[in-house]
């Protein structure tokens, strides 16, 4: 978690490096693609703070042994109610799977516990002085910065930019700024 005011100095390279390490380790054949995604959080309209999470769209079955390696190599945070969650993804919602981890648009993400006792969340809009911290922060870690690609890479072509599987090496994410 971020203080407001301090997103600027989030290291998000070293932050990707880490995670995207984690998911060598414990997916190492398995092809990912994903970004990266920030948010405004507050509790009970409790002090708001930035949260950067990934958001990953993993070509596997989703089975009990994937979430097991997931979990056992890549620790979530702990103050999140439900750090990982995992869907499978039927070939028609890949599209709004994939603009979603691309996304150029942060929220504030209001928690509370509703009438049922279940912890719950509302999306707002950002206050104007979070909006230019997270517009600053998208400036200086644009789109390719923010990607996640493992067993993929992207290729610049006269047609745009397109996904391509790696023939193995390494994987990859976007450079520095």
């Amino acid at each position: 978690m971020i203080p407001l005011g301090g997103l600027a100095a989030f290291d998000l390279r070293r932050f990707i490096a880490s995670r995207l390490r984690a998911l060598q380790r414990a997916l190492p054949s398995i092809v990912v693609f994903g970004g990266v995604d920030v948010s405004l959080n507050t509790f009970e309209n409790g002090v708001p703070v930035w949260v950067v999470h990934l958001y990953l769209l993993i070509e596997a079955a989703n089975t009990k042994a994937l979430r097991a390696a997931i979990l056992a190599r890549c620790p979530g945070e702990p103050s999140a109610p439900r750090p990982f969650q995992f869907w499978e993804v039927s070939r028609a919602g890949r599209a709004k799977v994939f603009s979603y981890a691309v996304k150029a648009a942060f929220y504030k993400r209001s928690g509370f516990i509703d009438a049922t006792g279940r912890a719950n969340t509302r999306p707002q809009a950002l206050p104007a002085g979070a909006a230019v911290e997270a517009a600053l922060f998208l400036d200086r870690w644009p789109l390719q910065r923010r990607l996640i690609l493992h067993g993929l890479r992207l290729v610049h072509g006269c047609d745009g930019l397109r996904l391509v599987r790696r023939n193995g090496g390494a994987s990859r994410r976007g450079s520095r700024p």
